[in-house]
């Protein structure tokens, strides 16, 4: 792709996700914690200076991976944020990559098993908030991460990792119960094999601190189309608690990576956040 196309591209997500307000409104959530959780949009607020945060969450896909086989992919993952500066955190995350399939071999027309466990473990991130208003834009943030295990294994310009991406963040308030965030990101930024993400999360707050939200989200790269949605509850356990469960489905698409072609996949969470004392403080 020439590089004018993709200085475009980029230029055309930063447009789209700040062209999306929707009505004046005031916060949806609780005052307290901002996830990435619950479902897939990346949060648009930075962690507070000297507070730790914790996204963990614990979950599963299987999908058709032929006529006569399944695969099975681990969700799992556990995040960690730390605010080093006003509207500025840093991110770890682990990504334990756990799969099986089973599958028919047409050499031999038998049923095999197949089992691969691929962690990913030095995954490193910041996110900039650039704006957060109490109007009708609430926040919008500029997400950086990049996979460091490539380039600690000599393998950084080879292997496409979804994980290396930049993401732009938007959310938006229609009323004081309903919120919606945005994604546009794009992935596999240090290859030629890119893809560009999208991500529409809405959220309404039922309760007080209780709530339901859907996604539809999905990728669009040069091999392969990937659209899904899901829909799943939030509760809110204290402001600096949260716990969230969701499920979902892929709807199908072109030459699916891992042949998800047909998939569903269901996940629970937590999110904790925790003032870290310094200088005695």
């Amino acid at each position: 792709m020439p590089k004018l196309t993709r200085f475009l591209a980029l230029a055309v997500l930063v447009g789209l996700t700040l062209l999306t307000e929707p009505l004046n409104a005031q916060s949806v959530y609780p005052i307290g914690i901002e996830s990435d959780r619950p479902g897939q949009a990346y949060s648009s607020f930075a962690v507070p200076v000297n507070h730790l945060q914790i996204q963990a969450g614990s979950g599963a896909e299987f999908g058709r991976f032929s006529k006569d086989g399944w695969s099975y992919n681990s969700l799992s993952s556990y995040v960690f944020r730390f605010g080093i500066a006003p509207n500025l955190d840093v991110q770890y995350s682990i990504f334990p990559g756990f799969r099986a399939s089973r599958f028919k071999n047409p050499r031999n027309n038998e049923y095999e098993y197949d089992a691969t466990s691929d962690p990913e473990l030095l995954n490193f991130a910041f996110r900039y908030q650039v704006h957060r208003g109490s109007g009708m834009l609430k926040a919008v943030a500029i997400y950086f991460e990049m996979n460091a295990q490539d380039l600690w294994e000599g393998d950084f310009r080879d292997n496409p990792s979804g994980n290396n991406q930049i993401r732009i963040s938007a959310k938006h308030e229609a009323t004081n119960r309903l919120s919606f965030t945005t994604n546009l990101a794009v992935g596999n930024v240090h290859t030629d094999d890119r893809d560009y993400r999208y991500v529409l999360n809405m959220a309404y707050n039922v309760g007080e601190n209780w709530g339901l939200f859907g996604d539809a989200f999905g990728s669009i790269s040069e091999n392969f189309v990937n659209h899904r949605a899901d829909v799943g509850a939030y509760w809110l356990v204290k402001p600096t608690i949260q716990l969230d469960a969701f499920f979902g489905r892929t709807y199908g698409g072109d030459n699916v990576p891992d042949a998800f072609m047909d998939s569903f996949f269901a996940e629970v969470g937590a999110s904790f956040r925790f003032p870290m004392k310094t200088n005695g403080q």
